[in-house]
């Protein structure tokens, strides 16, 4: 079953999101979890983590853990020149996702933001909690901190380098109007 549509979608009148395809399909983050976009580098491979994470990368003298979205989802992950790396708070440590690309800006009004129906019980089955349509496009939203499973969740913690940053809180961000 999907998971509700955050209560912080539900305060804002209007949001904007980072819109990324990830194989076949179109996601999009809210702006206030991104941190950054950055062109796809080679990750340093960490022993003994599962296939879709690639491992570490520094930015600015901090380590970002890779997740290649691509190979959670069961995508081909081809590297291009519109490979992106989307840096991104996933459960409160800033993470890097390898997208296919990231290539828009969408502005979204609460009344555009659609429930989704049961989902066949796939890796996208807990982790989408809404949709909404961009021209003809369905863009997914997935609440990415429910993109581990639990077994996975424990090793996230033990993987996670030091880090004094935090993500933003809700009330520091400047919300358009």
């Amino acid at each position: 079953m999907a998971a509700a549509v955050p209560e912080s979608l539900l305060e804002a009148p209007e949001y904007v999101f980072l819109a990324f395809r990830v194989g076949a399909l179109t996601m999009a983050q809210p702006i206030e979890r991104l941190r950054e976009v950055l062109r796809y580098r080679p990750a340093q491979p960490v022993p003994n983590a599962p296939p879709f994470i690639e491992g570490l990368i520094e930015v600015r003298g901090e380590l970002i853990p890779i997740l290649d979205l691509r190979k959670r989802f069961g995508f081909a992950a081809d590297v291009t020149r519109r490979t992106r790396i989307v840096v991104t708070w996933v459960q409160q440590y800033p993470v890097g996702l390898v997208a296919d690309e990231a290539h828009a800006l969408l502005r979204v009004a609460l009344h555009q933001i659609q429930p989704v129906p049961p989902l066949p019980d796939t890796a996208l089955a807990d982790l989408i909690v809404g949709a909404l349509l961009d021209g003809d496009q369905i863009v997914l939203l997935p609440d990415l901190d429910l993109l581990l499973q639990p077994h996975e969740r424990r090793l996230w913690v033990e993987f996670q380098p030091a880090t004094e940053a935090s993500p933003p809180s809700a009330e520091s961000v400047d919300r358009p109007t």
